[in-house]
């Protein structure tokens, strides 16, 4: 993590966190570094507290979590699409 932050890239961990930021066109940049978790235990509390950003993928109402391919996806699609 240490040296893709000196590269100048920005890592952000996905994790449902009180001050995460939401997906958004406005909130990534092609240049940035996801950090992904499994769906039984999330990203450890070490990688992201080593990382500039948390950001959460919005969901509908009673979805606990997503797969991390499915999370994965959606995030490659929209950093296809910046």
């Amino acid at each position: 993590v240490e040296s893709i932050k000196k590269s100048g890239r920005r890592v952000i961990a996905t994790t449902l966190g009180a001050n995460s930021l939401m997906l958004r066109k406005d909130t990534i940049f092609a240049e940035d570094v996801f950090v992904i978790g499994n769906e039984g235990h999330g990203v450890s509390k070490e990688l992201i507290l080593a990382s500039d950003e948390t950001l959460f993928i919005p969901m509908c109402k009673n979805t606990e979590s997503l797969n991390a391919s499915v999370a994965s996806s959606i995030l490659m699609w929209e950093l296809f699409n910046i």
